[in-house]
């Protein structure tokens, strides 16, 4: 397994998921307890969110409240496409190590010139992302609690105040100060899910940028090649880039298949999540669900625009490895090393693309597209409520 270093990349995207059991770099028993223990986690707090949602449902159908019908339909979505994801990278892991591995193996074909600048930023949004979403857990249930008062006027039916996912509870509490703070403590598991969630898409940028920064690289060393005067070394570099571009290609590939394994399935319920949410984020009324429509509609579009960020960037940078070879003095070369030029350009205008679940491809063109659809989807469910 790729090890967990403080001079390593990705490391403290790698620790802050081993610290809550999603990721570890010991393989001795890990694979089957680890995956047990989190499947476990997972599909208890999963089964609450999906009763508290139907039940609330429920509720929310009887009092007339579409609104909130739309956005628990919403949360029950978004909480399994997140858990999903998580539990997905759980299971993929070994598939993940290895990839993490090639990125770093600089030993063969050198170290990336932006090697260390991406390593030390990927580290500080990694931990930027950790600390943001646990202090606007602290802050949402210390918001909670000063408007206590207001929320037990607005909520229905076993609804509980202070929650970030909505959550239903079949007995009265309210009579209990204690009780009430420690219902609040329900936060801390799903702030977990969610930030592993937020983590394991991070993971997906900073593997994306390092595999662009070998292809910055590898468009440096076909620079050289026409700085180097003996002809079989001209070859033997040349030999060397082509090696280098397979292995780039062979990289990207294994990362398109997994990113779509482990996050593909994110477009499948995009649409219909941030319309239901957006309606009742949207309400003229007060209603103590319009924090948490905000909380989530802004989590699932940034990871739905990281997602066709990562593609198109991929898309564009595979492609630009030809143009920039024949933008160099190629025809300076002995003709033996013309003849190999045509065949990677060729080779690099294979399109290599992440795929979208069903179809399509992650790229601008697609989020567009869903936010179009999106948009029409909320015109249908205001015409509702």
């Amino acid at each position: 397994m790729y090890p967990i270093r403080k001079d390593l990349p990705f490391y403290a995207s790698l620790r802050m998921l081993e610290s809550i059991g999603f990721y570890s770099e010991n393989t001795n028993g890990f694979k089957k307890r680890s995956i047990v223990r989190t499947l476990i986690f997972c599909i208890l707090c999963w089964s609450i969110i999906l009763l508290s949602a139907v039940l609330l449902i429920y509720e929310n159908l009887n009092d007339k409240n579409y609104a909130s019908v739309f956005f628990n339909i919403a949360v029950a979505v978004a909480s399994t496409s997140t858990y999903c994801c998580t539990l997905l990278f759980v299971k993929y892991q070994e598939k993940w190590s290895d990839i993490l591995t090639a990125l770093v193996n600089y030993e063969k074909f050198g170290k990336p010139r932006r090697y260390n600048q991406l390593k030390e930023r990927g580290d500080r949004v990694a931990m930027a992302c950790w600390g943001g979403i646990l202090t606007g857990v602290f802050l949402y249930m210390l918001f909670a609690i000063l408007h206590e008062n207001d929320c037990e006027l607005e909520k229905t039916g076993g609804g509980v105040c202070g929650l970030i996912i909505p959550t239903w509870l079949p007995a009265p509490y309210d009579n209990s100060l204690l009780a009430r703070r420690l219902v609040l403590l329900y936060d801390i598991p799903n702030a977990a899910a969610v930030s592993s969630f937020v983590l394991v898409t991070h993971l997906n940028i900073q593997v994306n940028e390092f595999n662009i920064a070998r292809i910055d690289h590898l468009s440096l060393l076909f620079n050289d090649i026409e700085f180097c005067k003996d002809p079989q070394a001209q070859l033997n570099k040349m030999k060397h880039c082509i090696e280098y571009h397979q292995d780039i290609i062979r990289v990207s590939l294994q990362f398109k298949n997994l990113s779509k394994r482990t996050m593909g399935h994110m477009t499948l319920t995009f649409t219909i999540v941030t319309a239901s949410m957006g309606c009742q984020l949207l309400q003229t009324s007060k209603n103590f669900y319009q924090e948490n429509a905000f909380f989530f509609e802004i989590i699932y579009v940034i990871n739905m625009f990281i997602m066709c960020y990562c593609g198109q960037r991929l898309e564009y940078k595979m492609k630009t490895v030809g143009d920039f070879l024949y933008s160099t003095h190629w025809y300076n070369l002995n003709p033996k090393l013309q003849s190999l030029i045509p065949l990677v350009i060729l080779n690099s205008q294979k399109t290599i693309r992440m795929d979208a679940v069903p179809i399509g491809y992650l790229n601008y063109e697609l989020f567009v597209t869903l936010l179009k659809t999106t948009f029409s989807y909320f015109s249908v469910l205001t015409q509702l409520t």
